[in-house]
């Protein structure tokens, strides 16, 4: 007898657990953690290719993004732009075949899930529905800067997911000068050595293989910026790729900063103007992370599709995995919720 993810209900479970409702704190940690406990226990099963999770009181996904934009939350005019952005935003993804998706300096759990997640729905849209795949569609995850070590640790293979920009390995050079000075003054800091030994092994895959590096040549039909409240935290290497792109968009949950995007639009190749005109331009300010937007604009994974192939549920429990760690990352472990 075949076992399922419910993967609406997942969501549904996950989001109303970020969702200001009347319930304690405590209570909320508790279903929350409950429910994830039960997703990974469930998601590497001894002898099983396809699980099930059941998740007791779940509701639907929906009800976080009638939440969302609700008129408690966003003004009528808000609400209408809002939704002309989900729909233009995942029209753009199904026609694109090449896309580059973009996380912030410094990342954090919540850029890099954010973009793996709309990668992972991507990938599985494309293997299940046919209206909308494009053969040999090209999606690339990218970041200007070092993935911590502890976010490679939460999720296998990750860090071969995410690509750097061609001059990363500059960085990485500056990256194990500076920690060999502070080494000098500090030689018996075990955290020093920790660190040094994570940029080595960086520094040799870089040197070894071009995989990881983005193609300086490559153009893509849409670039996404993932969870980038302001310029600095772009940075100025991604501009060829951004000026050279059909479509860019700006996805976000922090407070637009529109002067700063106007003012360094000539230093990071990023238009905020056209991009508004293009409807390209989603923040909600009301979401607890960036993972909890995602849902809204890509195909959400669903186990009716999977047809109990391997590969479909592998994308599946991935883009869950990744939500997870969005959320959990930007809500501190659901520390600074507002309730």
């Amino acid at each position: 007898m075949a076992n399922f993810i419910n993967t609406d209900c997942f969501l549904g479970s996950l989001f109303s657990a970020t969702t200001p409702r009347k319930k304690s704190e405590v209570q909320i940690k508790r279903d929350f953690s409950c429910s994830v406990d039960k997703f990974h226990r469930a998601s590497q099963p001894a002898n099983s290719n396809v699980i099930k999770i059941t998740f007791t009181g779940a509701v639907n996904a929906g009800t976080y993004k009638r939440f969302l934009l609700s008129e408690e939350t966003n003004s009528p005019g808000e609400k209408s732009d809002l939704n002309t952005a989900i729909r233009t935003i995942s029209s753009e993804i199904r026609r694109s075949p090449k896309i580059l998706l973009i996380g912030h300096k410094q990342p954090d759990g919540d850029t890099i899930g954010s973009m793996l997640a709309i990668k992972e729905a991507i990938k599985f849209m494309d293997a299940t529905n046919p209206k909308y795949s494009i053969k040999n569609r090209q999606v690339d995850c990218a970041v200007d800067d070092i993935i911590p070590t502890k976010l490679n640790n939460i999720i296998e293979g990750m860090g071969e997911e995410v690509k750097y920009i061609s001059d990363n390995l500059q960085a990485l050079l500056k990256t194990r000068r500076v920690l060999k000075e502070k080494q000098v003054k500090e030689p018996h800091n075990k955290h020093i050595q920790d660190q040094l030994d994570m940029i080595e092994e960086e520094i040799e895959k870089s040197k070894k293989s071009s995989k990881k590096l983005l193609n300086p040549d490559d153009k893509y039909d849409m670039v996404i910026l993932v969870d980038i409240p302001c310029p600095s935290r772009l940075g100025k290497n991604f501009k060829p790729y951004l000026k050279n792109a059909r479509k860019v968009v700006l996805l976000d949950h922090h407070p637009l900063q529109t002067s700063e995007w106007e003012k360094t639009a000539a230093l990071t190749g990023f238009d905020l103007e056209k991009a508004q005109k293009d409807r390209t331009v989603l923040v909600f300010e009301t979401a607890p992370a960036e993972a909890a937007v995602v849902p809204l604009i890509v195909d959400t994974p669903q186990i009716s599709k999977c047809n109990n192939l391997q590969e479909p549920l592998k994308l599946l429990r991935n883009f869950v995995t990744n939500i997870c760690m969005g959320i959990f990352t930007d809500t501190n472990n659901f520390a600074n919720i507002k309730l």
